[in-house]
């Protein structure tokens, strides 16, 4: 199953109510290398992380492969281990206007 739609099949009618998570915001994720983060597997895809993979650290300091982390951020905004909240572009519109 996709990662897509297991994330559908898990949050049900709220799945409509998903923000996307700003692009800016996920492309500025720090990027550790396989070694110097906690993890060692992702939490997403539940594979190991391994010499080479790109990976994407969320600002609560949990890592995803990077691919695993953007396609989950277009679901839900929420870290997928402690629920973390990304901005959502609305919320970064309304600071740059205020």
């Amino acid at each position: 199953m996709e990662v897509e739609q297991a994330l559908l099949a898990n949050t049900g009618a709220g799945a409509e109510k998903a923000h996307i998570s700003s692009e800016m915001a996920a492309a500025t994720l720090h990027q550790p290398k396989v070694g110097e983060t906690r993890e060692r597997d992702c939490a997403v895809c539940l594979q190991d992380f391994v010499k080479g993979n790109e990976l994407r650290m969320m600002p609560c300091s949990h890592s995803f492969h990077e691919q695993c982390i953007f396609r989950w951020l277009c679901v839900s905004l929420d870290c997928p281990i402690c629920r973390f909240v990304m901005p959502s572009e609305e919320q970064e519109q309304r600071v740059i206007d205020e």
